[in-house]
C-alpha cells in the first residue's frame, strides 16, 4: 500500500534532503505501491543519487497537506523515483514542515531586560522557529514570539532550545521550540506556513517556465 493516494497525482510537491536543503519542485506524476514518480518542475543546486533519504512535501487543495519520506531509486533531470515511502506522523511533521522566511516580529520576555525587542524570523516550522536577534537569550529561557500569522496578530509561548552562529551580520542567532500554543494559533500557523510554501513553490516554477 502507498504511502500517499492515488487522489493525490498531480499535486504540487516539493523534495527535501534530510537536512532541510531544497532538491526540486514538481507535482506528482504517479503513485503505485512500489514508488512514487515526481515530474521535476525546478532542480535546485542539491543533488541527490540512488540510496539517498528525502522527505516530500505535498499539497492539495481538496486532499489537503502530505509529508513524506522515501529513498531515491531514480534521480534524472526530468523525473524522480521515490522507494519505500512512508507518511510522516503528526509529531514529526511539526519538525519537518519547515519554510524559510525573512519576518519581522517581537519577541516578550516573561522576566529580564529588555522586556521587548525586535527580532527576525529565518525559519518557522509548526513546532518552532529561528530568530537572530541583538539581544542574548539564555537556553530554557520562557518567552513568547509575537509575530501576525497572516492576519492573526499572535503571541506564540516559546522556550530558547538551542543558540546557533552568528548570521550574516553578526546578529545572534536562536532556535526556539513552541510550548502550550492554542488551537487556534496551531491552525492559523499551518496555514500560514503552508501559504508561504506554496508562495515559494510557486516562484521556483514560474522561474523554471521562463
Amino acid at each position: 500500500m502507498s504511502a500517499l493516494p492515488e487522489s493525490y497525482v498531480s499535486s504540487i510537491c516539493e523534495v527535501k534532503t534530510t537536512e532541510n536543503e531544497l532538491v526540486a519542485t514538481g507535482s506528482i506524476k504517479a503513485v503505485t505501491a512500489e514508488y512514487i514518480e515526481i515530474r521535476n518542475k525546478a532542480i535546485a543546486k542539491a543533488r541527490i543519487g540512488y540510496g539517498a533519504r528525502v522527505k516530500v512535501n505535498v499539497f492539495n487543495h481538496k486532499e489537503g497537506f502530505r509529508v513524506l519520506e522515501g529513498t531515491v531509486y531514480l534521480a534524472t533531470s526530468q523525473f524522480l523515483r521515490l522507494i519505500e515511502t512512508v507518511a510522516v506522523t503528526n509529531e514529526e511533521r511539526r519538525q519537518y514542515f519547515r519554510v524559510d522566511t525573512q519576518l519581522h516580529a517581537s519577541v516578550q520576555r516573561a522576566a529580564g531586560k529588555p522586556m521587548r525587542f525586535d527580532v527576525n524570523v529565518r525559519d518557522l516550522s509548526l513546532g518552532g522557529a529561528q530568530i537572530s536577534s541583538d539581544v542574548e537569550l539564555a537556553m530554557g529561557e520562557m518567552l513568547f514570539l509575537c509575530i501576525k500569522l497572516g492576519k492573526l496578530n499572535s503571541m506564540l509561548r516559546s522556550t530558547v532550545c538551542r543558540q546557533l552562529s552568528s548570521d550574516e551580520n553578526g546578529k545572534m542567532r536562536f532556535g526556539l521550540e513552541f510550548t502550550g500554543i492554542s488551537e487556534v494559533q496551531s491552525s492559523a500557523l499551518s496555514a500560514f506556513v503552508m501559504q508561504i510554501q506554496r508562495e515559494q513553490i510557486s516562484k521556483h516554477r514560474k522561474r523554471y517556465d521562463d
